[in-house]
């Protein structure tokens, strides 16, 4: 697996790829994920100390991957992943996840959080989630509404930011 692709972290992303790869992705699981580049740009832009880009790529150098995530003193949380058919065959996520890992050791980040866990909504991702041996834990959800999935991803991740930050600040 790991002959077949090659893992980078990186400080800038080629998005003519990236929409390549959520192309590949919507059309082999059937999905609409549609993402804002604009919208995504700018997070990352605003985020450029405190986020990780990750990407793989096939032996042919073809993006088959890209997993990004905040970070701030001992924690960190998943904000976006994708990844190919291709991608998925060669297990690409695990190896980016593994990359995530290695980037929060050095750091001295100790946890590393998932994100959302749903058997019925999302059984691939759940499935994903829970053979990294991750620990499944529950917390009160929050109402929202937005048109933008990204938009939307990013102010939740934000909300529990502030959430696990309130304990030491009030």
């Amino acid at each position: 697996i790991k002959k077949n692709t090659k893992i980078f972290i990186k400080k800038e992303i080629d998005f003519f790829e990236f929409k390549k790869v959520i192309k590949d992705f919507n059309q082999t699981k059937k999905v609409n994920l549609t993402i804002e580049i604009n919208q995504f740009k700018k997070i990352i832009d605003s985020a450029k100390n405190k986020i990780c880009l990750i990407t793989a790529y096939d032996k042919k150098n073809h993006l088959i991957g890209f997993k990004s995530f905040f970070y701030y003193k001992n924690d960190s949380w998943d904000f976006f992943t994708c990844t190919s058919k291709v991608g998925r065959s060669n297990l690409a996520g695990y190896l980016m996840l593994y990359a995530a890992f290695d980037f929060c050791r050095k750091n001295n980040i100790n946890r590393y959080f998932l994100g959302a866990y749903d058997e019925n909504k999302y059984p691939g991702v759940s499935y994903f989630k829970k053979e990294t041996g991750a620990e499944i834990f529950e917390y009160e959800g929050e109402w929202e509404i937005s048109n933008s999935n990204v938009y939307l991803y990013f102010i939740n991740l934000l909300l529990l930011i502030y959430i696990k930050m309130k304990k030491f600040l009030f």
